[in-house]
């Protein structure tokens, strides 16, 4: 039906502003603070979570709240974040997704777990690329990106970034 397509249009407009946006503020910046990709990522969560049946927590852990990530960086931390939160919403069926920002002297870890129903690895969905789009993001940046299916219940995971 005409209606169902122009929300869905514009759905899909918004959306691509949204990335626009994040991408703008990105770029924009000779180098982004850990603290205010922090922010970004905590903003995003709690706006994609706040009406729905889903429960995030959101824990940071900055040694050094004024580390400075270069606009590649953050902007892929920032991506690969929103890719894993759209699918826990979209194909976890989980209740809580629990995303954790931490860092130390020499390192970054980003954890990102939900409780959903996990899938079968070995067997990929046709047109399903989440996974391998989120290992190219965290390939680009240097990162090591891990995951795991912890006692076939939900998804577990985790993006480890050396500085």
């Amino acid at each position: 039906n005409e209606d169902d397509e122009q929300h869905e249009l514009v759905g899909v407009i918004q959306d691509t502003m949204n990335q626009l946006r994040e991408t703008i503020w990105a770029l924009k910046k000779e180098e982004v603070s850990i603290e205010e990709l922090s922010l970004r990522i905590l903003k995003y969560a709690s706006a994609q979570f706040s009406e729905g049946p889903i429960k995030c927590q959101y824990h940071s852990k900055l040694a050094d709240p004024e580390l400075r990530l270069s606009p590649v960086r953050s902007l892929n931390l920032f991506r690969i974040t929103q890719e894993a939160l759209q699918n826990v919403m979209k194909h976890s069926r989980a209740s809580q997704v629990s995303v954790k920002l931490m860092t130390t002297a020499d390192e970054l870890q980003l954890l990102i777990a939900d409780d959903g129903v996990g899938f079968d690895a070995s067997k990929p969905k046709e047109g399903h690329y989440g996974m391998q789009h989120l290992q190219e993001r965290a390939i680009e940046i240097g990162a090591i990106f891990e995951w795991q299916l912890p006692q076939d219940k939900g998804t577990a995971l985790k993006i480890t970034l050396r500085l």
